[in-house]
C-alpha cells in the first residue's frame, strides 16, 4: 500500500496536502493532520519524515486529538498517537524543550453570564467581597470568581444557597433566556428563591 494512498477519497494532490501540513496557521492543518494519523499505515518516523514536522505534531495534538474522535473508527489510533506524544514530549524535554499548554477556551452562555451580573450587583449592593460570600456558602473565593465571570453554570441548589446568602428576593429579578437556549424556557423566572423555574 503506498504512503499515499491515505489521500484516496481527497480532491487535492499529495503536494497540496503536504503544503496545508507544513504549515499549521492553515486553516485545514488539523482537518488533514487527523485524517493523516487516522489513515496513514505506515510507521510514526514515515508520517514524521514526509508529512508532519514532530513539532507541529507535539505542539498541535490535543485539537488533532479532538478531530480524531469526532469520527469512531479512529478509537484504536488515538491511544496510539498520544503514546507517540507523550514519548516526543520526554524526548523534547531532554533537549530542552517544552510546548506551551493549551489553552482551553471559557464557554459562553447569555443566561450564564446574566445570572452572574445579577448574583455580582447583590453582593456588591450588600458590601459584601467574593471571599465573605464564599465563607457563607461554604466554598473557595475561586468558584465565587467564575460564578461572577458567566463562565459557570450554576445548580439551583447552589443558587438557593446563593439567594439566602445574599437576600435576595425573586420577585425584584427574573433572568430571561435567549429563544436559541433551548435547555432553558423562555422568559424564565425563580418563583421561589432558587427552588422553581416557571
Amino acid at each position: 500500500m503506498k504512503a499515499s494512498s491515505w489521500l484516496w477519497n481527497i480532491n487535492k494532490t499529495e503536494a497540496e496536502v503536504k503544503r496545508i501540513l507544513a504549515n499549521p496557521e492553515e486553516k485545514a492543518f488539523i482537518h488533514y493532520a487527523a485524517l493523516l494519523l487516522s489513515r496513514h499505515s505506515g510507521l510514526p518516523k514515515e508520517v514524521f519524515k514526509d508529512y508532519l514536522r514532530k513539532e507541529d505534531f507535539c505542539r498541535y495534538w490535543q485539537a488533532i486529538k479532538r478531530r480524531m474522535r469526532k469520527d469512531q473508527w479512529n478509537d484504536e489510533r488515538i491511544p496510539f498517537w498520544d503514546g507517540i506524544y507523550k514519548f516526543l514530549l520526554r524526548e523534547f524535554k531532554k533537549k530542552g524543550v517544552t510546548f506551551p499548554k493549551e489553552t482551553k477556551e471559557l464557554a459562553r452562555n447569555p443566561v450564564w453570564e446574566k445570572t452572574a451580573a445579577i448574583i455580582r450587583t447583590w453582593r456588591l449592593a450588600r458590601k459584601m467581597t467574593q471571599a465573605e460570600l464564599a465563607r457563607k456558602l461554604g466554598v473557595k473565593q475561586q468558584f465565587i470568581s467564575k460564578i461572577e465571570s458567566g463562565t459557570q453554570n450554576l445548580s439551583l441548589a447552589t443558587l438557593a444557597k446563593i439567594e439566602n446568602a445574599l437576600g435576595m428576593r425573586a420577585k425584584e429579578y427574573a433572568i430571561e433566556s435567549p429563544s436559541t437556549a433551548s435547555f432553558w424556557v423562555r422568559d424564565a423566572s425563580i418563583s421561589k428563591p432558587g427552588t422553581t423555574w416557571l
